[in-house]
């Protein structure tokens, strides 16, 4: 009872400071400037273990052979590089022809974010795919950073991708002629135990022989399908 005949007493100014409250943050609110976003999706490996596998900078980082642990992307790094300078740098000078003195490099990385899509929670539901998202007070400003940074990132995959190509080439390049010359050699020592085996024909070593000559035509074509 005295705790109602209190809050009767103060009613008025419970309703005051409550509605004084109320207006107070809508107007706020009504001074804030609306914030703009939009976004978009980058499929940064390949899907399936096959189209990494077949990729000519794979050889070159697995020398030839096959390894699941070379082909994983430290996406981490990736997004810092995603982020920086080299290739955020292009992107402001593009967008500064249109609006001067409105962005830097710094204030993309601002009002950018990079992140990996997942499916799920907890380890493993990570996607090879990366969400991009950038806001703005100025939906143009917005949209015309989100096409220009679009842009540079598929030049930046282009340029990656042509420079793994050169390398797997170079090192396809480099191992023909190594594995060729196994090749012949498996081929010589083919002919001389055949000729020798043609012409000799000891019936005691007989099976010795040809069971060298079938040991080394396995090993040339093993040396035949890794060329």
């Amino acid at each position: 009872r005295p705790l109602l005949r209190t809050a009767k007493r103060k009613a008025w100014l419970i309703v005051g400071l409550t509605t004084l409250t109320t207006a107070a943050a809508w107007y706020v609110s009504t001074k804030e400037a609306p914030i703009y976003a939009g976004g978009f999706r980058l499929l940064v490996e390949p899907v399936t273990t096959e189209e990494r596998a077949s990729d000519p900078s794979a050889l070159a980082r697995t020398s030839g052979v096959p390894n699941e642990q070379m082909f994983r992307l430290d996406y981490p790094t990736q997004i810092e590089i995603l982020k920086g300078v080299g290739v955020l740098g292009p992107v402001v000078e593009e967008v500064e022809a249109q609006y001067p003195g409105r962005v830097s490099v710094g204030a993309i990385r601002q009002g950018l974010t990079i992140e990996q899509v997942s499916v799920g929670k907890g380890r493993g539901s990570e996607t090879k795919i990366l969400a991009v998202n950038y806001q703005s007070s100025d939906p143009k400003l917005a949209e015309l950073v989100l096409e220009e940074t679009a842009e540079k990132y598929l030049k930046y995959s282009l340029d990656e991708r042509q420079s793994s190509i050169s390398e797997g080439v170079k090192f396809i390049d480099e191992q023909l002629p190594k594995l060729q010359e196994r090749v012949n050699n498996y081929q010589k020592q083919i002919q001389s135990i055949q000729e020798r085996y043609d012409l000799i024909e000891p019936q005691s070593k007989g099976a010795e022989l040809l069971g060298q000559v079938r040991d080394l035509e396995n090993q040339q074509r093993a040396t035949q399908q890794e060329l």
